[in-house]
């Protein structure tokens, strides 16, 4: 089976729209996160900044990525959608909160 440039470029397309739409995501989410601890902290007088938002979505939307291609929470079986939703649900966030806790920061 021969692998062509077309092939290449369509799966590299796929996987920078894949990251994008994550990162998109992720960023919202935690950007959510940091403006309310910077309204509680600012109106103690404390100034927060927000710029690890970005960086940590896109780490975390990498990490997805690499979770998705090793199979994690694959193994849902023949159960109804709701139960697969929300076990994948489950187990992925389980995943990034081992990878955000083993972070030190």
């Amino acid at each position: 089976m021969a692998i062509t440039l077309q092939k290449i470029k369509e799966h590299a397309v796929s996987h920078v729209r894949g990251l994008a739409l994550s990162f998109v995501f992720m960023w919202l989410f935690l950007s959510a996160f940091a403006l309310y601890k910077a309204t509680l902290l600012g109106s103690h007088g404390i100034e927060y900044h927000q710029g690890f938002a970005v960086a940590k979505a896109l780490v975390l939307a990498k990490a997805l990525q690499h979770g998705e291609r090793f199979g994690i929470g694959g193994r849902v079986g023949e159960r109804p959608l709701i139960y697969s939703i929300i076990l994948k649900a489950l187990v992925f966030t389980l995943f990034l909160m081992v990878l955000v806790s083993a972070h030190p920061g």
